[in-house]
């Protein structure tokens, strides 16, 4: 059971040493079902497939829920809107039509920029529990047959999910990642913005967002290294930390530095790395973390260079990462 809550790391090294999933799946069920106690019994509801829709669709959102009854499709469904430790929203839902039963669930994060920006410690505090149920909840479906659905959603996808796709409901599709698979609408799961045409070149913005020119020059070098660098300042934005954020656009802006990963899980670190090169072994890491001794020893003895936004020169780090392409081992720059 540590494994699972351990990081992605040692939850597919845990995996990998023993791939039954069943086993993981009873695991991941009984991590959720200990969730259920913490949801408050005044907002516990019975609903049938069809009246839970709407329901879901608004608990997701954190808006006001509609009255259900157990009607709507012959009931069966019972709707568990809970909080973790963290303050993350998970959404649970037991289905008695199913043996054994089945159970979803949805963990929520509000990645809008209010959200973001005004509690930065604690929406950085929920971004790491999002990524840790995400670990667990996968499993809660490891055959990906439709039977119950374990997934992360981000709230600014939510305007486009249609609830009626979960397995639970039993509407249009065998649960989320069917839907996915089939490339319906509404699953919350892709980006609802439109994709570039091929060729066109994509230029950040001072918002982050991709502006298309359609230039019909643009190598598909440079321009998958500008979406790349696109999906890591989107990734950086859940995280809700400025100055790493603002360090990753000025690195963006330049020629010579590639995309790196965000929040990057590796082997003997007990938390991501913020921004990592693995390549290189090069990280930027939270402020709090760099001032954290026992942290700091296990990214050194992982080989890894690291140091929080404000102790990187963005020229020494881009040196830095010019040299680990090219096999030089210079130590200098300004991480610890």
């Amino acid at each position: 059971m540590d494994r699972l809550f351990a990081g992605a790391i040692p939850a597919l090294l845990g995996f990998l040493a023993d791939p039954d999933p069943r086993r993981w799946q009873v695991l991941a069920r009984l991590a959720v079902a200990g969730l259920m106690s913490m949801a408050r019994r005044e907002d516990v509801v019975d609903a049938g497939p069809e009246a839970a829709v709407p329901w879901v669709e608004a608990a997701l959102r954190g808006e006001e829920r509609p009255a259900v009854g157990g009607g709507g499709g012959g009931g069966g469904l019972r709707l568990y809107p809970v909080r973790d430790g963290s303050g993350l929203p998970l959404l649970l839902i037991g289905d008695s039509r199913v043996k054994p039963q089945g159970l979803s669930a949805l963990a929520v994060l509000d990645d809008r920029p209010e959200a973001v920006a005004g509690d930065g410690a604690e929406h950085r505090r929920r971004w790491k529990a999002w990524l840790c149920w995400g670990n667990v909840l996968q499993f809660l479906n490891p055959s990906g047959e439709g039977r119950a659905d374990g997934l992360q959603l981000a709230r600014t996808a939510l305007d486009a999910f249609d609830a009626s796709l979960l397995a639970a409901t039993a509407g249009q599709a065998g649960g989320l990642l069917t839907a996915l698979r089939e490339d319906r609408q509404g699953t919350g799961l892709t980006d609802a913005g439109a994709e570039p045409e091929r060729g066109a070149d994509v230029r950040l913005t001072d918002s982050g967002t991709g502006a298309v020119a359609n230039t019909g020059g643009t190598t598909p070098t440079a321009l998958e290294r500008t979406m790349a660098w696109q999906l890591v300042l989107r990734e950086l934005s859940y995280m809700g930390d400025p100055a790493i954020e603002k360090l990753a656009r000025t690195l963006a802006e330049r020629s010579d530095v590639p995309p790196p990963e965000a929040g990057w899980d590796t082997r003997g670190v007990s938390r991501p790395l913020e921004l990592a090169w693995p390549t290189a072994r090069i990280a930027v890491v939270l402020a709090e973390d760099a001032q954290d001794t026992g942290y700091l020893t296990e990214c050194h003895a992982a080989g890894w260079h690291v140091g929080e936004a404000a102790a990187w020169d963005e020229t020494e780090l881009a040196a830095l990462l010019r040299e680990a392409r090219t096999g030089v081992t210079d130590e200098g720059g300004g991480g610890a």
